[in-house]
C-alpha cells in the first residue's frame, strides 16, 4: 500500500459525480461517460465483482455519477522514488471523438509535483475534484468533476 494510500480514504466507496458540457452551458444529454481505473491492486476492495471500470450516460442536463472506489498513488516508473498523484481518467465522446482526461484529487500531496498536472499550467484547477457529502448511505465521500468540451474554459484532453 502507497504512503498516500495509509493516510486516506483510497480504496473506500466514493461517489464520482459530472457534468459535461458542450461550451460554455450547453451540456451533452445522453452522451456515453466511462470512468477506467488508475488504482492499484491494493487499492482495490476484495471484492470480485469490482473491475474498476464504469460505463454511464449523461441525463438530459449532462449529468453522469458512478459509485466506485477512490484511487491512490501509484510508482511513476518501475523503480522511481516520483509517485503519480491520485486521480481517475474519465472519457466522454464529443461527435465522433472520443476525449480522455485525468482529474484530480486536491488532498493528494503528489498532484504539485507532477508532470502531467504541470502541463496544465492555470487550468489545472479544473482538472481537481471538488469534495462533497453524497446522499446515499453506500458512500462515504463525494468528488464532483465538470467537464467542458469546447469554449475558453475547455478541459484539457489527452
Amino acid at each position: 500500500m502507497h504512503e498516500y494510500a495509509k493516510m486516506s480514504d483510497v480504496g473506500r466507496l466514493a461517489l464520482m459525480a459530472g457534468l459535461v458540457l458542450l461550451g460554455p452551458a450547453e451540456a451533452a444529454a445522453d452522451g456515453p461517460a466511462e470512468r477506467f481505473p488508475t488504482a492499484t491492486p491494493s487499492d482495490l476492495p476484495d471484492d470480485p465483482n469490482f473491475a474498476g471500470i464504469g460505463r454511464t450516460v449523461t441525463d438530459s442536463r449532462g449529468r453522469f455519477h458512478f459509485l466506485t472506489v477512490k484511487p491512490g498513488s501509484y510508482p511513476a516508473a518501475i523503480g522511481s522514488a516520483r509517485s503519480r498523484p491520485a486521480h481517475v481518467h474519465l472519457a466522454i465522446r464529443s461527435g465522433t471523438a472520443r476525449l480522455v482526461t485525468q482529474l484530480y484529487f486536491a488532498a493528494n500531496p503528489h498532484v504539485a509535483a507532477d508532470p502531467m498536472f504541470a502541463l496544465l499550467g492555470d487550468a489545472g484547477a479544473r482538472h481537481v475534484a471538488r469534495e462533497f457529502r453524497p446522499a446515499i448511505a453506500a458512500a462515504e465521500r463525494g468528488f464532483a468533476f465538470e467537464i467542458v468540451t469546447d469554449g475558453p474554459h475547455a478541459t484539457f484532453f489527452e
